[in-house]
């Protein structure tokens, strides 16, 4: 089927592997392309086939998942990245994030439904586990608020990033994962508008997409998570 959501699998672990896959091949919108166990084989199917859904796992035996990940956002950026590891350290997370992928899930997340995370993704969404939304949470630094205008300074800056209020609504609603048009109805605002916002907040906040958005916001202490 052409339209169908090419999904490509990155798991050593041959159970996980082979559940994961299960739950691809059970998905109607969704076809497995490959199940790879090793990053060398996720790297050549990544060169060659282009993938809409990349399920990666990060400690592999011959190297880590995220430099799939980074070759995934350089040749697809419309595709999309979606963590699913044991590894939860702040290394591994903001290493993964940057890289470009839009969700992290923790393997030890009893709570997770693999298959809803997936179509989250799919939705533009970014799933993260409580564990690792605790570690990007220990991150944050205290803000300060100047006449209706968020403002905090960049750890690699100088400078301050300021924020007006309207901008502080729309990331904290991209940041839970509304689309454009449910955060201009939340809002009370055009739904024309809300790109403009985002395009704001992105040079802002000097980021691509809303999983690093919302990352960087939490770290700077912009938005509460």
């Amino acid at each position: 089927m052409e339209n169908t959501i090419k999904t490509l699998i990155l798991e050593d672990n041959s159970v996980l592997g082979k559940k994961f896959s299960r739950i691809v091949n059970q998905w109607p919108e969704a076809t497995l392309v490959a199940y790879c166990s090793t990053l060398n084989e996720a790297l050549t199917v990544i060169k060659h086939e282009k993938i809409d859904l990349f399920i990666s796992d990060l400690n592999l035996p011959d190297g880590s998942g995220v430099t799939a990940i980074e070759l995934m956002s350089a040749l697809y950026p419309h595709g999309r990245s979606i963590v699913i590891s044991v590894l939860s350290e702040r290394e591994a997370v903001v290493d993964a994030i940057k890289a470009g992928a839009i969700g992290y899930l923790s393997k030890d997340d009893s709570t997770i439904n693999v298959l809803q995370s997936l179509k989250s993704v799919m939705a533009g969404n970014s799933p993260i586990s409580v564990n690792i939304a605790r570690h990007i949470l220990n991150m944050v630094r205290p803000e300060s608020t100047v006449e209706g205008k968020t403002v905090v300074k960049d750890d690699n800056d100088d400078t301050k990033i300021t924020l007006t209020t309207r901008e502080t609504q729309v990331l904290t609603a991209i940041s839970e994962g509304y689309t454009y048009r449910e955060i201009a109805k939340i809002l009370f605002i055009s739904h024309k508008t809300v790109p403009v916002h985002i395009s704001n907040i992105y040079r802002k906040l000097q980021v691509n997409n809303r999983s690093q958005a919302t990352y960087k916001a939490i770290k700077l202490g912009l938005i509460d998570k």
